[in-house]
């Protein structure tokens, strides 16, 4: 027993630097063998995206913090113009954020959201923690969120070619939070902050 211990082990020794070394090989590791090497085919990545009821749900739950992250920018302190129907960044003093209700319901898809009384200004944080759902936050991050007139099968929902829901000659775009009622929140975002996302990153 202890010979073919000896002997696996002695073995292993002598052609593990032979293994490690073909592992090392930069077109082993870049391109598969059977392509070539004059082959140069760019890497690409799958996303699959969980699209089942609960991307509906709140995006935060538990107690507000400061530093919810979406379609506002939390820094930023937001007031509502009635007539255009959208938050937008202003200069006012901000309210105190409101608590959500004492029910567990209300971070679920099914609990309407907390009516924030739109005379007051609130932080962009406060309006994420509120308004921003899980889908929200996956299309903010990937896509640069929906835009006001996105429907399904429409041009409208690239924010590079929609025109119907741009501000301040093409600098600012509405974009809208879902929701179950279709009264999501709308609000007036720089088209700069949609350029981070991920998305329109890698297409430029």
């Amino acid at each position: 027993m202890t010979k073919k211990l000896l002997l696996v082990l002695w073995a292993f020794l002598v052609f593990s630097p032979y293994a490690m070394a073909d592992c090392k090989s930069p077109s082993a590791s870049a391109i598969p063998p059977f392509l070539g090497s004059a082959v140069s085919i760019p890497p690409n990545v799958l996303i699959v995206m969980d699209v089942s009821g609960s991307m509906r749900w709140k995006a935060y739950e538990g107690d507000y913090t400061g530093t919810e992250e979406g379609y506002f920018d939390p820094n930023a302190v937001y007031s509502y113009d009635k007539n255009g129907g959208y938050w937008y960044q202003s200069n006012r003093s901000a309210s105190d954020c409101p608590p959500p209700p004492s029910s567990s319901w209300y971070f679920y898809f099914w609990y309407p959201n907390l009516d924030l009384d739109k005379d007051k200004s609130y932080t962009g944080s406060c309006l994420n923690f509120h308004h921003m759902s899980r889908i929200d936050l996956l299309r903010w991050v990937l896509t640069g969120g929906s835009p006001r007139s996105c429907s399904n099968n429409n041009q409208n929902c690239d924010r590079r070619l929609n025109t119907s829901d741009k501000l301040n000659n093409g600098s600012d775009i509405i974009l809208t939070t879902y929701s179950d009622e279709n009264s999501g929140e709308n609000v007036l975002v720089p088209i700069s902050r949609i350029d981070d996302s991920l998305l329109l990153s890698l297409a430029n």
